[in-house]
């Protein structure tokens, strides 16, 4: 119910962050719109070039004034620059007998401008309250990597909280196996994207179609790949080489079965590192320490 829930929220997030989106990009069009009346009227239509560069620089006035300080304090300085216009214009066609149809315009188009400007901001900022409030739920909501759909070392910390706790107040064993693809730098170049991807899922499947039921598999690093397996079971036997050369087979033969498809794959030599650690309240108080154990030991596999 929690979940169905936290996805009803994340969706409404979602339409919420759409729809301003949307606004913002009509607003643009709006604006780009108003903007170009201007300049062509200033370009092809207005006959008084003095008076057409005064109107401009107040109308850019009003357009930072409306984004930095507010809608309000930019129409209240409108009113008077309309009062301005109108003023001027009833006294040229008393005098003159002729009618500013300029006036007209630039009472118009600044206040549209201002209120297109308005709505923009707050538009633009509503959007990026909403993108930060989807990037934190995602971020919440991230337990899974994107390429190989293992947990990650988010989940680990957690997991570690609760097993660790757990073998303490019952005293039952905790391990953490830790495997990397050895010599990955040269690998890798040697593969295209497709295939490097490929070589990342076949791990993490076998590691997954290796499971008896007690262990967690997890994708710790991206670069240099490496997963992590905690368990309670303990695979080795009188001799730790043995039996890392036995998980180390099993490994290949597995992932070689995987990869058969492609021709160029099933010529790769690849091989691992693999490292094994049993959990000690002294010298593992946190998730950290007992992964950094586990990633450390991986330099003694010297096969």
């Amino acid at each position: 119910m929690i979940n169905k829930l936290n996805q009803n929220q994340t969706r409404d997030d979602s339409q919420k962050a759409l729809t301003a989106s949307l606004i913002v990009d009509l607003n643009v069009m709006f604006l780009t719109l108003l903007i170009t009346a201007v300049v062509v009227y200033s370009m092809f239509v207005s006959r008084n070039m003095f008076m057409t560069l005064i109107c401009t620089i107040i109308t850019l006035l009003l357009m930072s004034m409306t984004y930095f300080i507010g809608l309000l304090p930019a129409l209240a300085l409108d009113l008077v620059f309309i009062f301005v216009i109108l003023v001027g214009t009833i006294y040229e066609y008393l005098k003159f007998d002729k009618l500013n149809y300029g006036a007209i315009f630039w009472s118009i188009w600044p206040p549209l401008i201002c209120v297109t400007i308005y709505f923009l901001s707050r538009n633009i900022v509503r959007l990026q309250l909403q993108n930060n409030i989807l990037r934190k739920k995602a971020a919440s909501l991230e337990t899974l990597d994107e390429t190989t759909h293992l947990r990650t070392v988010e989940i680990f910390r957690d997991h570690f909280e609760v097993f660790s706790k757990l073998s303490q107040d019952y005293d039952f064993p905790l391990y953490l196996y830790v495997i990397r693809v050895k010599y990955w730098s040269a690998l890798s170049g040697l593969l295209t994207r497709y295939q490097r991807t490929e070589v990342l899922v076949a791990v993490s499947d076998v590691l997954k179609s290796m499971k008896r039921g007690q262990e967690f598999v997890y994708s710790l690093d991206d670069y240099p790949p490496t997963w992590g397996v905690l368990t309670t079971i303990n695979s080795r036997d009188n001799s730790q080489d043995i039996s890392m050369e036995k998980l180390r087979e099993s490994f290949r033969q597995a992932i070689e079965k995987r990869l058969a498809q492609d021709p160029i794959l099933t010529k790769m030599d690849i091989d691992f590192e693999i490292s094994s650690v049993q959990y000690d309240p002294l010298m593992h108080p946190n998730a950290e320490t007992f992964l950094e154990d586990g990633i450390h030991q991986l330099r003694y596999d010297v096969k």
